[in-house]
Order: C-alpha cells, then structure tokens, then sequence
C-alpha cells in the first residue's frame, strides 16, 4: 500500500532567513531558501541519547559536507519504516562522497525515550536529533514524515519532498527524485526538479508552538 497523499506544501519560503527565534508563515520558493549559518541563528536541536542532554550542531554539519540530507522522522508513521532502508542505502553509496544523513524528529508526541527504542528496535544506522517544538520543520516547511530536505554546503535547500516515487530499488519506472538532485549538488549543476509533494505522516504541532496561529493538519496514516 502507498504511503497517503497530503496536501502539497506551500511553494512561498522566506528568501534568506537570518533569525529562527523570529520565524512565522511567510514564505517564498524553494531554491531561494537558504538556512541561517550565523552562530545561534538555527532552532536548538538536540542530540541522542536525552541522558547527554547536548545540543547538535546542524550548522556545523551543513558546513563541512558537500550536502545534507536532512530526513524527518517519526515513530508512528510506517512509511519511515519503509522508507528507512532506502535512506540507509544512499548514505552507505554517498557518505564517502562527503554527504550527511541526519534524521529529525519533530512530532510533538514523540518523547526522547520513545524515539530511542524506536531508533534501537529498528536498527537505525543514521543519527536521529530532536527538533524541540518543530521549529526546524517549520523553518524548512516539513508538514510530514519522512519529508526530506537537501542542503548544500552554503545552507540553501537544493530540494524538499519525497525520496522517490515509491517504487523498489531497481525496480522498473522508479524515479529518484532526491538521489538525483544529490548528484546535481555534487556534480555543481542545477537541480532538475527541486520539489515533488509530500506523502505520508503529518507532522504533530504543540499548541504552545510559535506558530500556533497556523492550521495543525490531521495526522495521515496509509
């Protein structure tokens, strides 16, 4: 069974971002978004295990690889799980071409305790950070699970949708759309197509968010 349509996400984002604290819900297009690389200016995320109580420096990351593929992940979304070995393969053919994987998790039900036997009973080979009130999501405009987004290694999204169009590994008419804007980053060529719709798992908002004024979509399950 596919993983359920949601609605496409919104093409408007915020030309260059230089403060998350003050982030809203204006937005413009995608190629023209680039993250905040000034110290301090990202959503604190934080690193696994909770015990460590340490934060993750995604500035950093984004900085010393060629690209960033950033996954957003959530315990309860199955397509996470279908999709987890997809992601583990490309990371395994491209780490060594100097790009990151890194998952976040910005559901707001998904507990630190929670996410660490999820990550452990699934073998997860990639590193999974916490996104604390979905401020990152919001600041890249990740609405599901697992959303990916592509960074080069000057912060700007290169491409923001699903990994591919769903079909296996070597299988006849698959498209895939975040490998190939990868080799586009990699190559110093424009990406092709630098979004496709999200599928999936909405992502959980706590009404205490910053953007609480924003519609909280219902939660998708296939």
């Amino acid at each position: 069974m596919a993983c359920s349509d949601s609605q496409p996400l919104s093409l408007r984002l915020t030309a260059v971002l230089v403060t998350a604290v003050s982030m809203g819900c204006s937005t413009t297009s995608v190629a023209d978004r680039v993250i905040p690389t000034n110290a301090g200016a990202l959503p604190e995320l934080l690193s696994l295990p909770a015990s460590t109580s340490s934060s993750y420096d995604l500035t950093g990351t984004v900085a010393s690889h060629d690209a960033t593929v950033l996954v957003w992940y959530g315990t309860t979304c199955p397509c996470v799980v279908r999709y987890q070995s997809r992601v583990e393969d490309l990371l395994t053919r491209y780490s060594a071409r100097n790009v990151a994987v890194v998952g976040i998790s910005s559901n707001s039900d998904d507990s630190a305790a929670k996410l660490e036997a999820h990550l452990a009973k699934h073998a997860v080979k990639y590193p999974v950070v916490v996104d604390p009130r979905g401020r990152l999501a919001r600041l890249l405009q990740a609405e599901t699970t697992p959303t990916v987004v592509l960074l080069d290694r000057q912060g700007r999204v290169r491409y923001r949708g699903w990994i591919d169009n769903e079909r296996r590994l070597g299988q006849s008419g698959r498209k895939p759309w975040l490998e190939n804007a990868l080799k586009a980053v990699l190559g110093n060529t424009e990406v092709a197509r630098v979004k496709t719709s999200p599928r999936g798992c909405a992502i959980t908002r706590s009404l205490s968010s910053a953007c609480g004024r924003c519609s909280v979509p219902s939660r998708k399950v296939p």
